[in-house]
């Protein structure tokens, strides 16, 4: 038998190794991206996007895309909860979808798409002076996939009225943030989403 006093310790196998954790990598590049970001501030036209002397970060993802699922869900959430005193975030829920020259909306997963991209743009609208409220209602909605089965639960978590989302979802403010997000897109050459 081998006591205690006369065991080797063992080199680390892969299998002691800590499990890696993609939120961590995320934060890293954000940090890194603040850290260019304040020093390109003082040079004058670059274009540095700020509010409130926070660095403004654009999400473009789609209400049915699982690579969106996972990213919010495993990625953007938990770095969120470390970076949230120096990040804007903005999300828009638009994904691959097309505007065609009659102005119907056809997105990459199909109708449940659009129909999630869009009841999402009116809850984050309806919420747009809660960063935190915001961030809680996509991972809920990424978590269950609620928007795209014409669900309300998470609206309704993060304290809106499904009677509300459902108003601005069939008005022409759902059809006018839809448009938004379709304008924020446009400009972008988006091949992967988010």
């Amino acid at each position: 038998t081998v006591s205690a006093r006369t065991r080797q310790p063992s080199s680390p196998s892969l299998v002691d190794r800590p499990p890696r954790r993609p939120h961590i990598i995320i934060m890293k590049w954000i940090i890194v991206l603040i850290s260019v970001v304040l020093c390109l501030e003082k040079a004058e036209g670059f274009g540095v996007v700020q509010r409130n002397g926070k660095l403004k970060i654009g999400i473009y993802l789609s209400s049915m895309c699982k690579d969106s699922q996972k990213f919010v869900t495993n990625d953007l959430y938990p770095a969120y909860q470390d970076l949230k005193d120096f990040v804007d975030i903005e999300f828009i829920p638009w994904g691959k979808a097309k505007l065609d020259q009659n102005g119907k909306i056809h997105c990459q997963f199909g109708d449940r798409d659009c129909d999630g991209n869009k009841l999402q743009s009116c809850v984050l609208h309806l919420l747009e002076n809660d960063a935190d409220k915001q961030m809680d209602y996509m991972l809920c909605e990424y978590s269950t996939m609620a928007s795209t089965n014409s669900n309300y639960q998470c609206a309704y978590e993060s304290g809106i009225s499904p009677i509300l989302a459902n108003q601005c979802f069939e008005s022409s403010l759902g059809r006018g943030l839809q448009r938004y997000a379709h304008a924020k897109t446009s400009d972008k050459v988006i091949s992967f989403v988010p």
